[in-house]
């Protein structure tokens, strides 16, 4: 019984572990440029290649944009500057706040994770290249001219990239990825200092992944191939870029199912099974030996 106690032990470790090693965006994976709380997002002769959604207390001015997706918004009147062409549709939708409450969640769940590898300021060429599986790695500030910073690996390589300061790239080259690596298997976690951390790039910038970033004021240009979330209090600037949405899905990775309100997720079920079955084990022996 001890052995089969233990073995239980380990299987709920292990499923824990798991859990905790897992950064899902939720239904904030469903925009190729998400706002949070009280973000503007202006956009200027830029197009996105999937959904923009905006959350409470924001707007999205459109300006000479095309969004090949739908445009979501929490109430009537966020989105103005565009008329019925430049967007699929046009959805008054208060599930928009649900999904950038995802984002935040997300985001709380990756700045605990711990860092296998800190690269502190990047500021010329980088190649990194990571083993099967999740590779968490931190950098302070990311300062590129004429030069990239590539994450390379097999097709069943991921990455989490922690970002503690600004980041500027100017001129050819960016944030890209090699070998197996894909833009679906990357995720930038941007935690700098609210107000004084910007993310910038210029007209001929790559991006490849999906860009977390909470508090930071953005002023991009150039091709983002992946998702673009944030900036909570904070303003997104595109100006002459195109976001081709690519959702953050790392190779293994479930698919994040849709659960009703109310109905508990799988995990939940295991948990509450396994504790049923310790119980009623522990049970077992207390009455043998009485």
């Amino acid at each position: 019984m001890k052995r089969l106690v233990n073995v239980l032990l380990m299987v709920a470790a292990t499923m824990s572990l798991c859990r905790a090693t897992t950064v899902s965006l939720g239904s904030a994976a469903n925009y190729a440029v998400l706002g949070l709380q009280d973000t503007v997002i202006s956009n200027t002769g830029s197009v996105v290649n999937g959904n923009e959604g905006i959350s409470s207390a924001g707007k999205i001015t459109a300006g000479t944009s095309k969004v090949n997706g739908n445009v979501v918004e929490d109430t009537a009147g966020q989105y103005t500057g565009g008329g019925s062409k430049q967007y699929k549709s046009l959805q008054v939708n208060a599930q928009v706040v649900t999904d950038a409450n995802s984002a935040l969640s997300a985001y709380a769940n990756a700045i605990t994770l711990a860092s296998g590898a800190n690269y502190g300021n990047v500021t010329g060429t980088k190649t990194i290249t990571g083993s099967s599986g999740l590779n968490v790695i931190s950098m302070s500030n990311i300062d590129l001219n004429n030069a990239s910073l590539t994450l390379s690996g097999t097709s069943s390589t991921e990455f989490i990239v922690l970002v503690s300061g600004s980041v500027m790239l100017n001129g050819n080259g960016g944030l890209e990825v090699g070998g197996g690596v894909t833009a679906a298997d990357v995720l930038y976690v941007f935690d700098g200092s609210a107000g004084s951390s910007k993310f910038t790039t210029g007209k001929n910038s790559v991006v490849d992944g999906t860009v977390l970033a909470p508090n930071y004021n953005m002023n991009l240009q150039g091709t983002f191939n992946g998702e673009i979330i944030g900036a909570k209090n904070s303003n997104i600037q595109l100006n002459n870029a195109t976001v081709n949405y690519d959702k953050f899905s790392p190779p293994g990775a479930p698919p994040t199912p849709k659960i009703p309100s109310g109905v508990p997720e799988p995990g939940t079920y295991f948990i509450t099974g396994l504790g049923l079955a310790l119980l009623g084990a522990a049970t077992r022996v207390i009455r043998r030996r009485g």
